[in-house]
């Protein structure tokens, strides 16, 4: 929650702290931890955004591939309001 609440003040250090969260490997479980940082460069418009969706998508995570493609619909969302 930390990193979600660090994108709104600071949102260039939530992105470089959000790709050192998913490559940090200190869990055996990490799923949560790039589930949010999906959410965080998301939420800042990250162009990092679209390499981590596809990674997430060939994850063996089910809810990471869920909220990858929750954040793909999103997306599809934000660009047809263009």
């Amino acid at each position: 929650m930390a990193l979600q609440s660090l994108a709104f003040i600071y949102p260039e250090q939530a992105e470089k702290y959000a790709i050192k969260f998913w490559n940090r490997n200190i869990y055996e479980y990490d799923e949560y931890q790039k589930i949010m940082v999906l959410h965080v460069l998301y939420q800042i418009k990250s162009v990092y955004l679209n390499n981590y969706l596809e990674i997430a998508e060939k994850s063996n995570y089910k809810y990471l591939k869920v909220n990858a493609e929750e954040i793909r619909e999103k997306i599809e969302a934000d660009n047809s309001k263009i």
